[in-house]
């Protein structure tokens, strides 16, 4: 039996050996740890006019190493855009984006070397291969000696390419990234010759820079460094006091126009002919980068640290976007604060922010400087500023290898950006305002119950971890497939931190990082480094951290088993049994709790792998147990933390992340019929995005003419039993005055891993009806509920067999459908259905592309009516779509009887006007042809051509037509002025339907 204490039990013992450990702490450094120095001088000019960059580079290359060299690896990342073919294009191609693969040439960009030196003699150097150019080899023509300088002199011409990635220019706005020849890491481990990617990021050597910039007199340029020329010192200054006049502004009512910044904006004139030198200085960062941009309105501010210490604010805003970059400084002044205090006082004397419009992608950080993607939601534009600003410490003061391991600095920073936002806003809100609120807003908050940071956190978690599609966060950037490069190397690093923060406590935890950015500041961390310091500062076996939750997809799932309290004198003891049924034993919190909100006591314990009984003594009589109480654990199943059902009625409301209650939402239920006209009810759901139990609904409603109740359900279960895989059993039904319906299904659905997008399943359904009801039939002019020219009115029993399957790649997608049904009617009729259609999709441009299907399908015996082929729509006769809408006369119907393009259509056909009859057959084979034209826009052309074998009339008919169509998101505009049909070619040029393609799969149809 175990003896649980609170948490703060040897806390003072540490806090006492701390400061002796801080002030020790450099001198536990590896005696053997050295790194790099680089000193660069660069001297570059910008020609505007052909977006080219022509430089000098000389480069002190210092050899603090142990090792003797022969060679450097040299980084020429401007390659990377050279053509379609580099490992940047690559990666792109593999995450489904032809961004490069149909880019025009005079698009792509390039570096040339066009001669090289070291320390004053000409050596030789070469690509590592003909597929990778953006990484070289210099050979030097002697060994630099350990502890000796190499003094490299180069020049280059850089060909800025349109932004793809992080470098590059749009219009004359350039963004200039990873853009001169760098040296790659040379460490313990050895060199580390990277190609440049988009995910995946850098690892650099710690260097001086010394960056002369040459640009038109007009341009506005920001920089990592700190600027050096008064003159242009003396112009930045008054642009930023104008732009920070006319934005205070904005607080005026009424609000400013921008037509105000027109002595700002120079973006439409005529570059100046003169030229400027600009020269940039900063030591101790790892990396330099620089943005120029003719119309770029300057903001200011200066922040005052903790110990007095101030640091410059910019904001490098575009003019149409000043408006939401408002609050870029105050964001960047509350950042750099926050950090300083929690980890360790900002370095430099600048934090500054560049609005990129929509080229950043989010955003990306660089020393003291970054690269913003612009956003109008003031929430969504301070995390990224938070997250990007965060990045000076998280990669730019510890300078990790980011390749290797991303979530050293894209995962800590993710929990340090967390800590700051649940810091700042006591609500911890995603959407925390600070001024005005759109309209939208009181809407969103109401109806979505909990929009915390937090709870949005912990289902980017859950939505890889259930379906058990998780990968472990320290992995290299390049395992993981774009999804889960977000979910587990940010989400799932900043939520264990948390955990192990949670565990820690506030006093140590910063301790702790105190002590790592002390020892590791300005140096290379490894991922032993962090472990090192964490466990000794500590003073704690972190293996459940570093190993379970960072290093494996090890589960959590603790289940309160038992607990019993009984009085033992003045105190309560409380036995409390756990049941471990997880993968590992992290920390876990317990709370007890009495008759009152202030009598709550919680206390971490340690568990043990599988069985675990805690003995907490408190001051007051203990009603209830709970495990996890704050969320902090990633708990698999929180609903087994507590003996008491939490269940939780929402009245129109909705929740992201539901954590241990059972949530239950009542919706007001309003529908239109064209036979009972208006029909109120009540829609009952409990629904959750994680497949953490079943999912179901009821729903009701009231038919005031025809005097009925009509009810309709669903559940469904979703199992895992692997990686990839999933089961889901589902069961649905209705009962109306037009139909009784019962149906149960089961699909076994295969995903795979690094392609999401490949899917496969099988599904098996039976379904029963009662149709026979002759009242359900009627064809009048102003009643009809099920349309009597598509529909037979019987009992039915269908059982269905299908297979389908969707594959995606980057130039191509397949889809496929094998569906066979047996069904059988009253009094022993009896059908067979056996259909199968083939999609494939075949870019040929970057918009363009093909899209071919071949259908074909066969019915025997006794076919219902809404079993037949429809020429241009079909029949949803099991009634599982959601949307009302027929295809003739009664628009809304109750039984759902619309007709909806499906893949056995041929385009361009309506139901005929004389006879009010859609086209259908017993049989139907054929083939379709889409062809997208990218400089039409959304213009596509249409055609098809089948063959049918008539219900009465073993006789085959050719039948085609060819239309033009155009199509803008839901609406498309289709054309036919001439078809084939039953041997005759027939034209009518008036012939064109709208229609609107709704997201539940529906299209409404109106044309001649």
């Amino acid at each position: 039996m175990m003896i649980a204490k609170e948490r703060t039990f040897n806390i003072t013992k540490r806090i006492s050996i701390l400061s002796m450990i801080l002030i020790l702490l450099p001198d536990f450094v590896n005696a053997d740890y050295w790194q790099q120095k680089v000193i660069y001088n660069i001297d570059v000019t910008l020609i505007d006019s052909v977006h080219q960059l022509n430089g000098h580079e000389s480069i002190s290359y210092i050899n603090n190493s142990p090792d003797d060299l022969d060679m450097i690896w040299m980084h020429l990342w401007p390659n990377a855009y050279k053509n379609n073919q580099s490992a940047l294009a690559r990666q792109k191609f593999n995450q489904f984006s032809t961004k490069m693969h149909f880019l025009p040439d005079s698009s792509f960009g390039w570096i040339e070397i066009t001669d090289v030196q070291a320390d004053g003699h000409n050596i030789n150097w070469e690509y590592r291969s003909q597929d990778t150019l953006d990484v070289a080899r210099f050979l030097l023509n002697e060994p630099l000696l350990s502890g000796d300088t190499l003094i490299l002199d180069l020049n280059f011409i850089v060909r800025v390419p349109n932004v793809l990635s992080r470098l590059g220019h749009f219009g004359q706005h350039y963004e200039l990234t990873q853009w001169y020849p760098k040296p790659a890491v040379y460490d313990k481990y050895g060199w580390h010759p990277i190609s440049y990617l988009d995910m995946g990021e850098f690892y650099s050597e710690w260097g001086d820079f010394e960056v002369s910039i040459s640009v038109p007199q007009n341009y506005r340029v920001a920089a990592t460094g700190v600027l050096q020329d008064s003159t242009e010192i003396i112009w930045r200054d008054s642009l930023a006091q104008i732009g920070n006049t006319y934005l205070d502004s904005f607080k005026l009512k009424p609000k400013p126009d921008l037509e105000g910044l027109e002595a700002l904006i120079e973006e439409k004139q005529s570059s100046s002919d003169s030229l400027k030198t600009i020269t940039f200085k900063q030591n101790n960062v790892h990396d330099f980068a620089w943005f120029a941009d003719k119309s770029f309105i300057i903001l200011h501010d200066e922040i005052e640290l903790s110990s007095g210490k101030r640091v410059q604010a910019w904001t490098y805003a575009l003019p149409k976007n000043l408006k939401n970059y408002r609050l870029s400084n105050a964001y960047i002044s509350d950042a750099v604060s926050f950090y300083s205090d929690q980890y360790m006082e900002y370095p430099y004397k600048h934090a500054t922010v560049v609005d990129g419009d929509f080229s950043a992608g989010g955003g990306m950080e660089y020393p003291m400087i970054t690269l913003i993607n612009n956003t109008g939601l003031p929430p969504l534009l301070e995390q990224v500023i938070i997250h990007e600003v965060g990045h000076n410490w998280f990669y730019g003061l510890s300078g990790n290898n980011e390749r290797e391991y991303p979530w050293m600095d894209e995962g800590l920073n993710s929990y340090a950006e967390n800590k700051y936002w649940a810091a700042k806003y006591s609500d911890d809100s995603m959407f925390a305002l600070h001024e005005e609120e759109p309209f939208w807003y009181p809407i969103l908050k109401h109806y979505i119950k909990d929009f915390s940071k937090s709870a949005v956190e912990d289902l980017a978690y859950y939505l890889s971890a259930v379906p058990k599609m998780d990968q472990a966060p320290n992995l290299h950037s390049e395992a993981y497939p774009e999804f889960n490069y977000a979910m587990m190397v940010y989400k799932k690093t900043a939520l264990s931190t948390e955990t192990l923060h949670a565990y820690l406590g506030d006093t140590l935890m910063d301790s702790v990082w105190h002590a790592y950015f002390s020892r590791w500041a300005f140096k290379h961390p490894q991922p032993e480094d962090i472990r090192q310091v964490f466990e000794e500062v500590s003073g704690e076996n972190l293996s459940w951290y570093f190993d379970d939750m960072l290093g494996s997809t090890a589960k959590i799932d603790y289940a309160l088993t038992e607990f019993s309290s009984s009085p033992r004198g003045n105190v309560y003891e409380t036995t409390v049994q756990v049941m471990n049924q997880g993968d590992f034993n992290p920390p876990l919190q317990i709370a007890v709790i009495g008759k009152t909100e202030t009598d709550k006591k919680t206390t971490w314990v340690r568990p043990k792998e599988k069985d675990n009984v805690f003995t907490i003594i408190s001051d007051f009589p203990v009603n209830n147990v709970i495990l996890d109480p704050d969320f902090v654990l990633m708990d698999m199943n929180r609903a087994n933390n507590d003996k008491k059902m939490h269940l939780d009625f929402d009245l129109v409301r909705f929740e992201l992340n539901p954590e241990a209650d059972y949530v239950v939402n009542l919706l007001p239920y309003l529908w239109y019929g064209s036979t009972d006209k208006i029909m109120p009810g009540i829609f009952v759901t409990h629904l959750n995005l994680i497949p953490w139990d079943s999912n179901w609904y009821l729903r009701g409603y009231y038919g005031p003419i025809t005097k009925t109740v009509g009810l309709s359900g669903s559940i469904s279960k979703k199992l895992i039993p692997r990686s990839g895989r999933e089961i889901l059993l589902s069961t649905r039904g209705a009962s109306n005055w037009y139909l009784q319906q019962l149906q149960v299904s089961s699909t076994v659905k295969n995903r795979n891993l690094l392609r999401t997008d490949d899917e496969s399943s099988w599904k098996i359904s039976l379904l029963a009806q009662d149709l026979s009801d002759p009242e359900i039939v009627v064809d009048g002019d102003t009643i009809r509920s099920l349309d009597p020219f598509v529909w037979d009115a019987d009992q039915f029993l269908k059982l269905t067999i299908g297979l389908e399957s969707n594959t995606r790649r980057t130039l191509w997608t397949s889809e496929y459908e094998l569906k066979g049904a047996l069904g059988t009617q009253k009094h022993g009729k009896a059908f067979v259905k056996i259909q199968s259609y083939f999609k494939y999709r075949k870019k040929y441009s970057r918009k363009g592309s093909i899209r071919t299907t071949l259908f074909g399908g066969l019915a025997f015996g006794d076919l219902p009516n809404q079993e037949r082929y429809y020429l241009s729509t079909d029949i949803d006769s099991e009634f599982s779509r959601k949307t009302i809408f027929s295809r003739n006369g009664n628009w809304f119907t109750p039984g759902h009887s619309m007709l909806y393009p499906n893949a056995y259509t041929i385009p361009g056909y309506l139901y005929s006007q004389d006879s009010d009859i859609t086209p259908s057959a017993r049989s139907l084979f054929g083939a379709k042809v889409r062809v997208d034209i990218p400089k039409l826009e959304s213009f596509h052309v249409l055609t098809g051509i089948g063959m049918a074998l008539d219900q009465d009339d073993d006789k085959w008919e050719a039948i085609a037509s060819i239309t033009p169509g155009w199509q803008f998101g839901p609406l498309q505009l289709l054309y036919t002025p001439f078809r084939l049909e039953s041997g005759q070619f027939e034209t009518d040029w008036k012939r064109f339907q709208i229609a609107f393609d709704m997201s539940t799969g529906g299209r409404i149809r109106i044309g001649i």
